[in-house]
């Protein structure tokens, strides 16, 4: 956890706005400067934390549309290092983003210097993404945000 929290901590901003269609997303990875932490029931509202959420290390969280659309965490699934989504709010809370940490931040930065500074996405940028992270990708929520971004 600690080599974790180092990697986070040199590889991610504590806080990034992006401007996704003029909606914003604020991620913010601040929590991982306290440390990795597990879901807790005080972080749902309702019902209790499920089987497969007590694996995750959450790190991170991000917000869109400032509290009028989804706000899930960021965290890392202990039993493989997967980076997952959660939002207890979905059909399905636990959503893929990368195969790694190290593949999250990597991802997370080549799409930072275009939508963290209100720059277009490039044409390539679903290639480049998926260059990082190809066994990912595919099944991935930067896919679907590309796909969305990139066809408007």
């Amino acid at each position: 956890m600690k080599a974790a929290q180092s990697a986070i901590i040199a590889g991610l901003p504590v806080r990034s706005r992006w401007l996704c269609r003029d909606t914003p997303l604020d991620w913010d990875f601040s929590e991982a400067r306290r440390g990795l932490r597990s879901a807790s029931r005080s972080d749902i509202a309702w019902g209790d934390v499920e089987r497969e959420w007590a694996d995750l290390l959450i790190f991170g969280s991000y917000d869109y549309a400032e509290g009028g659309g989804a706000s899930p965490w960021v965290a890392i699934r202990g039993t493989d290092g997967v980076v997952c989504g959660l939002d207890v709010e979905r059909d399905r809370p636990m959503f893929w983003l990368n195969t790694s940490l190290e593949r999250f931040i990597r991802t997370f930065a080549l799409l930072d210097q275009y939508l963290g500074h209100c720059q277009p996405l490039p044409p390539d940028i679903g290639v480049c993404v998926r260059g990082v992270d190809p066994e990912g990708y595919p099944k991935s929520e930067w896919r679907l945000m590309i796909d969305v971004l990139a066809t408007h």
